[in-house]
């Protein structure tokens, strides 16, 4: 039977897969989205549904974003990686100009164009994944030294970085830091240069945390929440109360507290508290099941790509969504710092839908080049082997 069901899976189309998945998470989301902002709705738009009509358009445009995307080929985006990435940048750096960048509690992250807002560290997300993906293939091959690849990486994250950490958002940081270490890594780029990059920047994030006091005192507060319950660790006790009060089973959906203030943000950072208090434990191991189903089988599209500009792309996207799932879900439970970091498909969101959305139609087109690669070798009676970067001799 294990064995039936193991043959069964790897026949799986994981393209296929990947739909099913974030179509049940886009779902989940749009619920529980209507289920925990009734009352912040009321107070921002004066309408109850005014969240909840929002969540539906951006899904709808986030579905023709990834329709768009998947017929795009990839070497279209590895045409446009300087454009992209350099419209990132003059975004980044608009967004913190006076009178473009539009600031709210305290961060300048949006521009608003009319009555639409746009994050433009959400799109420097996918404007980075092409660029790096791009700079990883071709400079790990033969001929190629270490610093021809570090040098122009390195130096092109830190500017990035430097600028979105000016807004101040240093989840979307460690966001790009850990989509840019898992490309590194799989590259072949030899380990111990990795973990040397990978300690420095531990050393410099850590640095950054404690600079800034309201970031200290997230740490703070992350360590021991209920000693700064009417403070800095506010969020953190009443998520923890949501999932408490949720148990097993739920209290049902469009009940419990949290919904109605008491958790802020609660259809946006802490939608996955939510999903705890109302749909209990099977609700939120649901959720973490699809999200590590969508992960699997990403990694399965990393492995099977055709190119190695692709392979590194689809990993790039993966360890995306896997970064932004355990960081967001990490912070609601009390086992990470909170960032302000959506939960991928789940959360209330613009810019983070219509991009995460593009980036799952890359993935999708990725697994259809691979898939009808795979479909004509069978035909001709043959199968070769891809070329995959994981077997990529070490480089530096």
């Amino acid at each position: 039977m294990i064995t039936r069901i193991r043959s069964t899976f790897g026949r799986t189309r994981p393209s296929l897969v990947i739909v099913v998945c974030v179509a049940l998470l886009l779902g989940s989301g749009v619920v529980m989205v209507l289920a925990s902002s009734p009352y912040s709705s009321l107070v921002t738009y004066g309408s109850v549904w005014s969240v909840f009509l929002r969540q539906v358009i951006w899904i709808a445009g986030g579905v023709v974003v990834a329709i768009v995307a998947l017929l795009v080929p990839t070497s279209a985006l590895r045409k446009l990686r300087y454009v992209m990435l350099g419209g990132g940048f003059i975004l980044l750096l608009a967004v913190l100009l006076p009178g473009v960048g539009q600031s709210v509690s305290g961060s300048s992250r949006w521009i608003a164009l009319g009555p639409v807002t746009i994050q433009p560290s959400e799109i420097m997300k996918f404007a980075w994944c092409v660029f790096a993906a791009d700079l990883l293939a071709r400079r790990t091959g033969d001929g190629w030294k270490a610093k021809d690849v570090l040098i122009p990486l390195l130096g092109a994250l830190a500017v990035a970085c430097a600028l979105i950490v000016k807004q101040p958002d240093l989840g979307t940081t460690i966001v790009i830091v850990a989509m840019t270490v898992a490309m590194m890594t799989a590259s072949g780029l030899a380990v111990s240069t990795v973990v040397k990059i990978v300690g420095v920047m531990g050393i410099i994030g850590t640095g950054l945390a404690f600079a800034a006091p309201y970031r200290r005192a997230r740490l703070l507060s992350f360590i021991h929440p209920f000693a700064h319950a009417y403070g800095s660790g506010y969020q953190v006790v009443q998520s923890l109360v949501s999932f408490g009060t949720g148990g097993a089973t739920g209290v049902g959906l469009g009940r419990g507290s949290a919904q109605w203030g008491f958790l802020p943000h609660a259809h946006t950072d802490f939608i996955f508290s939510v999903v705890g208090e109302q749909t209990g434990l099977i609700g939120t191991l649901l959720i973490v099941g699809l999200i590590l189903l969508l992960i699997l089988m990403g990694l399965r599209i990393a492995s099977r790509a055709t190119g190695k500009f692709e392979s590194l792309l689809a990993l790039g996207i993966t360890s995306w969504l896997a970064a932004e799932s355990l960081i967001n879900m990490g912070a609601a439970l009390g086992l990470l710092p909170v960032t302000g970091i959506p939960l991928p498909f789940v959360s209330y969101g613009g810019s983070s839908m219509l991009i995460t959305m593009a980036a799952v139609g890359v993935l999708l087109r990725i697994a259809r080049d691979s898939e009808r690669g795979l479909r004509v070798i069978d035909g001709g009676k043959m199968r070769v082997s891809m070329n995959h970067p994981v077997f990529s001799t070490p480089v530096g």
